[in-house]
């Protein structure tokens, strides 16, 4: 991460939100976003077509984040995270 980035992490509170958009066939993976609409735009997108666009809510320690990722997506990439609520995603 990038000087900025650990400076990002440093910031986040104890338990983080997180989004997810994909299948609804797929598992929640290790990335995550920080904002609802660019995880949103995820299933719609050419590279993955998802057939059951959806859009996973999750919370996340922060100790369980691996690393933060400001590229515009504003990337999370983390591990053991607790979904909260799995609905359509909207285009």
């Amino acid at each position: 991460m990038t000087a900025e980035e650990n400076a990002a992490y440093d910031a986040l509170p104890i338990i983080v939100t997180v989004y997810r958009g994909c299948d609804a066939g797929s598992q929640p993976g290790l990335c995550w976003s920080l904002k609802r609409e660019v995880a949103n735009r995820f299933p719609f997108l050419a590279l993955y077509e998802a057939k059951k666009p959806k859009l996973i809510t999750a919370y996340v320690r922060k100790s369980r984040i691996l690393a933060l990722k400001l590229d515009g997506e504003e990337e999370i990439i983390a591990f053991e995270v607790q979904v909260e609520k799995v609905e359509p995603a909207i285009r």
